[in-house]
């Protein structure tokens, strides 16, 4: 689209300056540019109605009237379509980039995923290190606020294999699908889980933990706007592989996470008898009240 968008100003600017004469020729054959050539378009058509509104009493040849009409509007056409050309490419070009600049911090752990969980741990974690379970939903405001204040300190505590820590994935916060009373599958909770599913079934523990910071710190704009495409595109923009993304653009993994969803809620169910997020539990014990103080307590 870029390239179509320039190729039709150049268009533009070689018509222009085979069918203009004088002072709007000199403007366009010094445009270096094609913003330069599309303020000398510009110039051009406020002068040509200036010109013609002085030249209504003038008796002219028909034939050169019809002929320089045609020609204006064939580089109006061409102008235009240039115009919605390079807004297009611009819309296009930003969103690929939006989160190029998102943080993407090494780590000195590994990604697996068992027991309908993501397990987070160092090749350093001995016997002694602490087992955190963590509960969340990816549309969970509070879950939201426990990364944002925990998880500096949570890569810590894993590079120095203090802690192995499994985030059990939720989806009970997406809306119902009417029939059963069970979450939809294309829900937000259910599509981030499985996008952030794919990039850690993949291995990559680094894009894991960026992507899963990203899911959380964009949770407002993410929220019941993004599909399975845009997921895909943040998570190439971070590093996932290409078959990561792959998979998430084809929901390859979203039956799967709402199976992990189903048991997860289940264990809570268990524990507390209700399903809330987040929750949190060392070594099996639940840890009350604020659950952001649980890094305090390893």
């Amino acid at each position: 689209m870029r390239v179509l968008a320039l190729s039709t100003l150049r268009v533009a600017r070689l018509i222009l300056r085979l069918q203009l004469q004088g002072g709007v020729e000199s403007a366009l054959l010094n445009a270096h540019s094609d913003s330069d050539t599309l303020l000398a378009v510009s110039n051009l058509f406020g002068k040509e109605t200036k010109a013609l509104n002085n030249k209504k009493s003038k008796i002219q040849n028909p034939n050169e009237q019809s002929k320089s009409f045609i020609w204006a509007l064939v580089v109006l056409v061409v102008v235009v379509v240039a115009v919605v050309g390079f807004i297009v490419m611009q819309g296009k070009e930003k969103k690929d980039n939006a989160f190029a600049d998102h943080p993407v911090n090494d780590v000195a752990f590994s990604a697996a995923v068992e027991d309908n969980s993501i397990t987070l741990k160092s090749d350093k974690a001995g016997k002694d290190a602490k087992v955190v379970d963590i509960y969340e939903d990816y549309s969970c405001p509070h879950c939201g606020d426990l990364a944002k204040e925990t998880d500096e300190k949570t890569r810590e505590l894993l590079d120095q294999g203090k802690v192995i820590v499994k985030i059990h994935d939720l989806n009970f916060l997406d809306d119902k699908d009417g029939t059963d009373n069970e979450p939809a599958k294309d829900g937000n909770s259910t599509l981030a889980g499985a996008s952030a599913l794919a990039i850690a079934k993949d291995g990559d523990a680094k894009t894991y933990w960026a992507y899963r910071d990203l899911l959380y710190t964009e949770q407002a704009n993410i929220y019941n706007k993004w599909k399975a495409e845009d997921f895909a595109n943040a998570a190439k923009q971070l590093g996932a592989s290409d078959d990561a993304v792959a998979k998430i653009k084809d929901y390859a993994y979203q039956d799967e996470l709402v199976q992990h969803a189903e048991a997860n809620a289940q264990e809570l169910e268990d524990k507390l008898g209700k399903v809330s997020s987040p929750q949190v539990f060392i070594d099996g014990k639940h840890v009350e009240g604020n659950p952001a103080e649980w890094v305090n307590q390893i």
